[in-house]
């Protein structure tokens, strides 16, 4: 157990956070993607698919900004 504490101290939890943020963000653009590629899709959904992504993409630079800064 000791070896699995030291571990998780190593760990930036908010980096691990925005991580899996950005990645289950990334699955509900995929799922967008796949449904618009199948029907029509509507300009609403075409605008709400471009902002998800926005999200998704400051998930992954909050996770890798420099640690520094």
């Amino acid at each position: 157990m000791a070896q699995f504490s030291r571990a998780m101290r190593r760990w930036r939890l908010l980096r691990i956070l925005g991580v899996s943020l950005g990645l289950a963000w990334l699955a509900v653009l995929g799922a967008f993607a796949y449904a618009s590629a199948n029907s029509r899709p509507a300009p609403s959904t075409i605008v709400s698919t471009a902002a998800l992504a926005v999200i998704a993409g400051a998930c992954f630079l909050y996770a890798w900004r420099d640690p520094g800064a």
